[in-house]
């Protein structure tokens, strides 16, 4: 669990994370209102002298996964059997995506139909507008997830071929 601890104080935000999961959140509520009132003192000031918030989010941690290809594909370090991909066991395959755009730019210079043109475009526009390098494309679809623009169906990806890929050891 992570406990996310925001503080405005007089328009400025402090932010205070990554707190012990052995903490619980009334030893969490204590720590940051011993911040504030350091701070006061710090500054000279008493509690009557400002406005602030305190504003608690507590969240589960999620795994947080990268995507590299160097010949072979790697999730968080793994090497994933290729077989995954060869043989369309998962959904998705991972593409370079200045391929993708390369790609999209000669199928629309060749393509004859506007509706399937204008699609493509669509998906160039995307493609362009992210910084991954690496992204998951759908093999049935013109479907792409980048990690930047989506990190939870990311991740959801990223997992489902780890699990493939633990199946298949």
């Amino acid at each position: 669990m992570e406990v996310i601890t925001e503080i405005k104080v007089n328009y400025k935000t402090f932010i205070f994370d990554n707190w012990d999961d052995k903490q619980n959140l009334r030893e969490i509520k204590d720590s940051v209102e011993q911040h504030i009132d350091d701070w006061l003192e710090e500054h000279n000031l008493t509690r009557e002298d400002i406005k602030y918030t305190i504003n608690f989010e507590e969240r589960e941690d999620k795994p947080n996964y990268t995507l590299k290809v160097n010949d072979k594909v790697y999730i968080n370090d793994i090497l994933i059997n290729e077989d995954i991909f060869q043989e369309e066991i998962s959904g998705y395959k991972p593409c370079y995506r200045e391929d993708e755009i390369d790609m999209l730019f000669n199928w629309i210079s060749e393509c004859d139909r506007q509706s399937e043109k204008d699609l493509m475009i669509e998906d160039l526009k995307y493609l362009q507008t992210l910084d991954d390098e690496w992204i998951w494309s759908n093999i049935s679809t013109n479907e792409f997830i980048a990690k930047s623009d989506d990190v939870e169906r990311f991740n959801e990806i990223c997992k489902e071929i780890l699990e493939i890929n633990e199946e298949l050891k």
